[in-house]
């Protein structure tokens, strides 16, 4: 309601329509009516991710003295991440710890930063004399990140100093548990014309490995979702790092996670998986048969993944628009959820009085992605690519659409050919905030994005 009233004191009508100011998209009409023909296209198949599930439900359920079976044609939203995963040993052989086994973290950065420094010309150096160093603390790693040549790209940089990339890697007390990419310093031309260098931060806190046998300090290694989210806040940093631009201006936030889930998409290319997977005993590659499986599990029950982020977004706009700052609190945030959750979802909540407050559970639109959430869905929705999205066991996923569309035209035939690379660092990455992010996305593509490849691999 403060919002809303905040929005109207500046002439809009609504919070959702001030906030649209700083979005690449033009108009909330616009943005609900692709959300709206999203779910219409993905609930066909999520009814498809229901019936398969179903299945094995059916053999866990029980009948009754007539010989139905109570529940047939039923799963509640508590039920999906069991029978999900059911599913998932049931019909792929991927086992997930035996592949984390092959992504130690120390040895799968320096994989990742040689992809990197392949694709699109970067170098990253670690500082490790302490007369170079200054960090919050004594685990902080710091690199220094140059260009290596401007691969023939129009930008005209050729080899220069970028700015530094700090590393805070392992959980400890009192540090935020989660993991997300942090400013330490904007880059920017002052007016006597000195660059100011920009530093990015990588922050995580996953846990240190130990060994069983007598609890010393053991390798830290990585599951599928976790190298995921390396690659994709690195694909933050980067973006911020290579950027060219005169002045600290800020991303719009439906364009900010573009570059970043673009990224992730290298987690699920096969050349790329035996490239950074090494035992961290034997030092043996990852099996062929273990990749395979890895790359097959990517669309896996995603549509009804979609779906969930398609309510999310659409529940944003709905409390940000004038229904949801009415001068007599007539709105009802819970059963608004609820209601929203199964029509969009399609799961039915069952019976209990008690429907709980899941909206208690949606931390965006307190995190500056109010009346923008839809970003998440929607640039994955005009991608090529469906893999928007963490498993249920990571907490959390990441905006798509753009990105799989940029990556199916430009990157799906050889995703690793530095020419591809260094044109997509110099037109979409060095520009920043420079220009409307939109004409950055066009003059690219040549084209407005779409999601027909996206649908194509769903």
């Amino acid at each position: 309601m403060l919002r809303g009233e905040i929005a109207h004191m500046q002439g809009f009508t609504c919070h959702a329509v001030l906030k649209m100011q700083e979005r690449m998209a033009e108009s909330i009409e616009g943005v609900k009516k692709i959300l709206e023909d999203m779910r219409k296209k993905l609930q066909l198949v999520a009814r498809l991710e229901e019936q398969r599930l179903m299945r094995l439900k059916l053999e866990d359920s029980p009948t009754a003295e007539d010989g139905s079976n109570q529940e047939q044609g039923v799963i509640y939203p508590w039920e999906w991440n069991y029978y999900d995963q059911k599913f998932m040993e049931r019909n792929y052989s991927a086992k997930t710890l035996e592949i984390a086994e092959h992504f130690e973290v120390q040895h799968t950065l320096e994989g990742l930063f040689s992809i990197l420094s392949n694709l699109f010309g970067l170098q990253f150096d670690c500082l490790e004399s302490a007369s170079e160093v200054e960090t919050w603390h004594p685990e902080v790693t710091i690199y220094a990140v140059w260009y290596t040549d401007n691969g023939g790209g129009d930008s005209g940089n050729g080899f220069g100093f970028l700015g530094y990339l700090y590393l805070d890697l392992f959980g400890r007390p009192g540090k935020y548990e989660g993991a997300y990419q942090s400013m330490v310093a904007l880059g920017f031309v002052s007016a006597c014309g000195i660059r100011h260098y920009p530093s990015s931060a990588l922050i995580c806190s996953f846990s240190r490995g130990t060994d069983d046998w007598n609890d010393m300090l053991g390798p830290t290694l990585l599951l599928h979702s976790e190298m995921r989210t390396v690659f994709h806040e690195l694909g933050h940093a980067i973006h911020y790092l290579v950027s060219r631009i005169k002045y600290a201006l800020p991303f719009s936030k439906d364009f900010v996670e573009i570059p970043s889930l673009l990224l992730e998409h290298w987690v699920w290319v096969p050349q790329v998986l035996k490239r950074l997977g090494r035992h961290y005993q034997t030092g043996m590659e990852l099996p062929e048969a273990l990749i395979r499986d890895l790359v097959r599990t990517k669309t896996v029950n995603q549509a009804h993944t979609m779906l969930g982020e398609v309510h999310l977004a659409l529940f944003d706009l709905a409390i940000h628009s004038p229904r949801g700052h009415h001068p007599d609190h007539e709105l009802d945030l819970t059963r608004l959820w609820n209601e929203s959750k199964t029509d969009v979802v399609g799961l039915p909540l069952g019976e209990s009085e008690d429907e709980g407050f899941g909206q208690a559970g949606f931390p965006h639109i307190l995190r500056k992605y109010d009346a923008g959430y839809f970003a998440y869905p929607l640039y994955v929705f005009r991608t090529s690519q469906l893999h928007l999205v963490r498993r249920a066991n990571t907490g959390g996923s990441r905006s798509k659409v753009y990105a799989s569309d940029i990556y199916s035209a430009v990157f799906a035939t050889d995703p690793m050919r530095p020419e591809a690379g260094r044109r997509y660092r110099s037109m979409m990455l060095e520009p920043g905030a420079s220009k409307p992010e939109a004409d950055i996305l066009k003059d690219y593509m040549g084209r407005d994005c779409h999601g027909d490849a996206y649908y194509a691999e769903l």
